[in-house]
């Protein structure tokens, strides 16, 4: 905790909030001290926020345009905190008002890069790249973005981990990809119990054109496959959907193999009692209504 000379104590979580509600430390700490007063002047300030004086009048300035501290007109000159309550519903309108202009400024950024790079690439023949994806929300957006982009096949291979937390995150991308009618296989490392598929994986196995296999132990290998041109392997096995980076190719000489890895270990994958008879069900349902199951049937 960090003393303070005014009424009460300020607390380095107050601070923080703060903070995160656009004040900088500095200034956080000059209103909060000057919340444990009914009024003080700039030595009391410094003193109560452990600041140096010289910097309490760029400060308090600062938060009066802000709109949080108010000056009272005496001698010496003295300031006033809004009430707590206030001055955080005036920090978070600001807030909100900073959101909306940056999220109207990047979407012009987007439409001015998305021109651009449209009217470079005019003419232009693309060559097979391979692309090292950061991790975290990098891998994610790629994802989604190459999912919503398939039209004839999406193949998976994953761990039990990484596959429960990617149907959760992909969930409506990967329905969408359904729904258009795109087939969707995955290879999954077996569950210890098989009834501990999520929800979004038993809402995905009722659509006739995707299909589920598993295999004893983790793969060696994390990777998704888009219409046989693209691929997004993990660079590790271990650890979170995106907690390590990727490596995105549509470079034949990985897709090819890698979808060739893929066939092979599908036709090795086993899928279990309760699988196979929501697949069947599935197949029956579809030739009553005309409509073609998934490639690759199931065993």
């Amino acid at each position: 905790m960090i003393s303070n000379q005014g009424e009460g104590m300020m607390h380095n979580e107050d601070v923080e909030a703060l903070t995160h509600l656009g004040l900088t430390v500095a200034q956080s700490r000059v209103y909060l001290a000057l919340a444990g007063f009914e009024r003080a002047t700039v030595n009391m300030i410094s003193k109560a926020a452990d600041i140096a004086r010289q910097d309490i009048y760029r400060i308090v300035s600062t938060l009066q345009e802000i709109g949080i501290v108010e000056r009272i007109i005496a001698k010496p000159n003295a300031f006033r905190a809004l009430p707590i309550e206030d001055g955080v519903n005036i920090l978070l309108q600001h807030r909100h008002e900073e959101n909306l202009t940056a999220r109207t400024k990047a979407v012009q950024l987007i439409q001015r890069y998305a021109e651009r790079d449209q009217n470079h690439l005019q003419g232009q023949t693309q060559k097979p790249q391979i692309v090292l994806v950061p991790e975290k929300q990098a891998v994610i957006l790629r994802l989604k973005k190459t999912t919503n982009n398939a039209q004839g096949n999406i193949e998976v291979i994953s761990n039990w981990k990484r596959f429960s937390k990617g149907a959760a995150i992909l969930f409506e991308d990967v329905e969408r990809a359904l729904s258009r009618g795109v087939d969707v296989r995955v290879i999954v490392e077996k569950p210890e119990v098989s009834s501990s598929w999520s929800k979004e994986t038993k809402i995905f196995m009722q659509q006739p054109n995707f299909q589920l296999k598993t295999v004893p132990s983790s793969p060696a290998t994390i990777v998704a496959m888009f219409d046989k041109k693209e691929i997004l392997m993990a660079t590790s096995p271990d650890g979170s959907l995106a907690g390590s980076p990727a490596l995105w190719s549509d470079n034949p000489s990985l897709v090819v193999p890698m979808q060739e890895y893929f066939e092979q270990l599908w036709r090795k994958a086993s899928c279990d009692k309760k699988q196979r008879m929501i697949f069947w069900r599935k197949r029956k349902l579809a030739g009553e209504s005309g409509r073609s199951t998934a490639s690759g049937v199931l065993p």
